[in-house]
């Protein structure tokens, strides 16, 4: 028995230093609650309520664009919100590998500051989540912004 519980123990010391050694340190995660998606021509735009913002012709290129310039490693999974344009609702669906299929999704019309667009989401929650939206069981609701009020509009 007491080899068994030393083996345990080996083990869990080993796991905690290669955890420790790890590339990725917590401190430069950049956990975010909102992601917004625009497509303007051929351009797609993708910023985060945290300040990271990234574009490319493609949702990967604008990705991968997002994670060359922004200073952490934007930590996409925590996001709890979606919004995306008008223009980009067609692309929803190219955001399933990148974000939870819990994250709930809304369509943003007008000026949007993604900060106090977290705040009024956390308050006056879309309801309808990635998966639903996918499967096609909901239609999305919209975000307006304009003079610096948000409604919620199903």
């Amino acid at each position: 028995m007491k080899r068994w519980v030393w083996f345990v123990a080996a083990v869990v010391a080993v796991a905690a230093l290669e955890g420790a050694s790890s590339d990725s340190d917590v401190a430069d995660l950049d956990p975010v609650q909102v992601v917004y998606m625009d497509v303007e021509g051929r351009q797609v735009l993708v910023e985060t309520d945290q300040g990271a913002r990234g574009t490319g012709e493609t949702l990967e290129s604008a990705l991968e664009d997002m994670e060359r310039t922004w200073a952490s490693e934007v930590f996409l999974e925590t996001a709890e919100f979606l919004v995306v344009s008008e223009e980009a609702q067609g692309r929803v669906g190219e955001l399933w590998k990148v974000l939870r299929p819990s994250c709930e999704v809304c369509v943003g019309v007008g000026e949007l500051e993604l900060e106090r667009v977290a705040e009024h989401l956390h308050r006056h929650k879309p309801g309808v989540t990635l998966m639903e939206y996918q499967a096609g069981e909901r239609q999305l609701p919209r975000l307006v912004a304009q003079e610096g009020r948000m409604e919620l509009v199903p």
